[in-house]
C-alpha cells in the first residue's frame, strides 16, 4: 500500500504547487550569478568587527524577481551549478587533497552551501569545516549559482 500512496503524494503536491486557482500561468524566472572569490564576505560571531570566529561566508546579491508577490504567490529556488549539473541547495560538497605529496588523501573538509532570500535580492551562503579563509576562497574559485523564481502572472 505505501508503494502507491507516496507517488500519489508527489502528483498531488506537484499539481498544488504548478496550478494556479485563477487561471494565470506559472512562468519559471532563472537568474544566473558568477560569484568570485574576492566577493565572498567572511561574518564573524562578534558581528563584525574581525576578531570572532569565522562562522560563515556571504555573497548578497540583487534580483528584482524577488518581491512581494513572488513570496506571497510564488516560489524559489536556488542551485550550485556544477559540472556534475546542478545541485539543488541546501548542499554539501565533499572535499580531499593530499597535502603532503605522499600520494595519500590525508585532509578531508566540506563547503555547506545554503541561501536566504529577501524582497529585492538573496544572499548566498558558504560554511567551510576547516574555515581557513586562505584556503576556502582559493580552491573554490568562481562559483555560478542558478535563482528560479516560480511566480503567476
Amino acid at each position: 500500500m505505501k508503494r502507491f500512496i507516496l507517488p500519489l503524494l508527489a502528483v498531488a503536491f506537484a499539481s498544488v504547487v504548478f496550478t494556479s486557482c485563477d487561471d494565470t500561468e506559472a512562468v519559471v524566472l532563472t537568474t544566473y550569478y558568477n560569484i568570485k572569490p574576492s566577493e565572498w564576505q567572511p561574518q564573524y560571531s562578534d558581528n563584525g568587527n574581525g576578531s570572532g570566529t569565522l562562522v560563515y561566508y556571504y555573497a548578497p546579491c540583487g534580483n528584482s524577481n524577488l518581491d512581494a508577490e513572488a513570496f506571497q504567490r510564488g516560489a524559489v529556488t536556488a542551485y550550485l551549478c556544477t559540472d556534475e549539473g546542478d545541485k539543488p541547495l541546501p548542499y554539501t560538497l565533499y572535499n580531499q587533497a593530499d597535502t603532503d605529496g605522499d600520494g595519500l588523501f590525508d585532509a578531508y573538509w566540506e563547503d555547506h552551501f545554503s541561501y536566504d532570500i529577501q524582497n529585492g535580492g538573496i544572499t548566498f551562503l558558504l560554511q567551510a569545516s576547516d574555515f581557513r579563509p586562505d584556503l576556502t576562497m582559493s580552491r573554490l574559485g568562481t562559483l555560478q549559482f542558478k535563482v528560479c523564481v516560480i511566480r503567476n502572472f
